[in-house]
């Protein structure tokens, strides 16, 4: 599928991105994390969803393999835990 667009506007912020388009400037590929309060008031919709992209958007929480695992670490992980399975399209591996 091929799209024509004019003019341009890059950004390296997720949050920009997602408040241009909120704005009326064009459509975005941004993640859902980042979009989810947007999508869920309507503010944004979702389109093309028929057309998944194939992209690997894990995140990854590495530390020591110890028992000694610092409780705020611990609290850490938790916390992104309950985030991320808030999320309509989360998943938690």
């Amino acid at each position: 599928m091929r799209v024509k667009t004019r003019g341009y506007l890059k950004l390296d912020n997720g949050e920009a991105v997602r408040d241009a388009c909120i704005e009326g400037m064009g459509v975005a590929l941004t993640s859902t994390w980042c979009s989810f309060e947007a999508l869920y008031n309507g503010s944004l919709v979702r389109i093309l969803e028929d057309h998944p992209i194939a992209t690997d958007s894990s995140i990854w929480a590495l530390y020591p393999n110890s028992h000694l695992l610092a409780p705020r670490v611990r609290v850490f992980i938790n916390y992104l835990l309950q985030q991320l399975v808030l999320h309509p399209r989360g998943i938690v591996r």
